[in-house]
């Protein structure tokens, strides 16, 4: 089967981040989303092995402080 990539829903968002935090080395509290916080969806996408979420990339948006003032970043 091949594996497709596209953008998550809001509902695959804590699988998303339990896949993401494993490959990082972190945890997650069952019920304690740090990523919705922060993470668009629509800047989130995934690979999906049929049903099974397999890798996570994203971009998260991000204000950078300069000299007289601040700019967007992601």
């Amino acid at each position: 089967m091949a594996i497709a990539v596209r953008a998550i829903t809001r509902s695959e968002l804590e699988q998303y981040e339990a896949i993401a935090m494993r490959t990082f080395g972190g945890d997650v509290a069952e019920g304690e989303s740090r990523l919705a916080k922060v993470l668009r969806t629509e800047r989130a996408y995934a690979a999906f092995d049929g049903d099974a979420l397999v890798g996570t990339a994203g971009a998260f948006d991000h204000t950078l402080s300069v000299p007289g003032g601040s700019l967007p970043m992601a």
